[in-house]
């Protein structure tokens, strides 16, 4: 599957990319949309438990601590490039058959789905989500934090785990 424009796939590089089985980009779309929501409610919980916490710290200190509130900010960055990076899926994209891949279709770096994240809290907060519209034109449905990261977006294999860059995807 290819994007609506065959000089900007070339462009993107998208003639690297490993063949794939266009069953496994068939309704990504949607998936990754659902799989978002239930990560942003996992994420949602993990900050209240988290500034709980925190506020308890700086309680006991005197205020000392009141500063490691700020830590809450890095807590979606570091939930989406570890489960990415560790093991190829957020939980919602594991609850919804996907799973993150680089080009080669291995499981992408820690540092792959660190850009990756990265990009995506960058270009998607200032451009009010406008940004992911390019999937529908950017090459197998990727978005532009897919593509600068070297990663896509696809759907398990019907067997579940797959090995994938000696790592088994969990």
């Amino acid at each position: 599957m290819s994007g609506a424009f065959p000089a900007l796939d070339r462009l993107l590089g998208a003639d690297r990319w490993s063949p794939i089985d266009p069953a496994r980009l068939n309704g990504v779309l949607a998936r990754r949309v659902v799989a978002y929501a239930i990560d942003f409610c996992i994420i949602a919980v993990s900050l209240a438990f988290a500034a709980l916490f925190f506020l308890g710290v700086s309680i006991l200190t005197i205020g000392l601590l009141t500063p490691s509130f700020g830590l809450l900010m890095l807590l979606p960055a570091a939930y989406h490039s570890l489960t990415i990076g560790l093991t190829g899926a957020t939980l919602g994209q594991r609850a919804l058959g996907l799973i993150v891949v680089d080009t080669r279709l291995q499981l992408p770096s820690v540092l792959q789905a660190l850009v990756q994240t990265l990009l995506f809290y960058l270009t998607v907060g200032p451009t009010g989500g406008l940004v992911l519209l390019l999937v529908f034109i950017l090459p197998r449905g990727c978005t532009l934090h897919d593509i600068v990261a070297g990663t896509q977006v696809i759907r398990r294999a019907p067997s579940g785990g797959e090995i994938l860059g000696g790592r088994t995807a969990a």
